[in-house]
């Protein structure tokens, strides 16, 4: 998890995440400059999202290898009191900062229906 001196933490959605394990991945080409030489950080559901696609659609024993390996070079992210606690106040930032709404119920961020 080598980082960039300024370039920060980033927080990596599981379509972006799971993107960057297929070869030649046109979603993964088009966030890689936002992602290289940061700490990148992903939930533990993406964790679960992406090993659940890799069963079903029948991983071999290689590619389940390098997605393990790939798990090994970010922070995965557990609920807990302090995350539980930071939610609610990001969700307030969002909205009156930078006019997006988050749904909690699906965890994702849409824009605001009144800025």
């Amino acid at each position: 998890m080598a980082t960039e001196h300024g370039r920060g933490q980033v927080v990596v959605d599981t379509d972006v995440y799971s993107a960057r394990l297929i070869p030649d991945s046109t979603l993964a080409r088009r966030y890689e400059s936002l992602l290289v030489g940061r700490a990148e950080f992903v939930s533990f559901q993406t964790v679960a999202e992406v090993r659940y696609g890799a069963l079903l659609r029948r991983w071999g024993d290689t590619r389940l290898r390098r997605m393990e390996a790939a798990f090994s070079q970010i922070e995965i992210v557990y609920p807990g009191p302090d995350l539980i606690r930071a939610y609610a106040p990001y969700g307030t930032y969002l909205r009156s900062v930078l006019h997006v709404d988050m749904d909690a119920r699906r965890g994702s961020v849409h824009p605001a229906d009144h800025p």
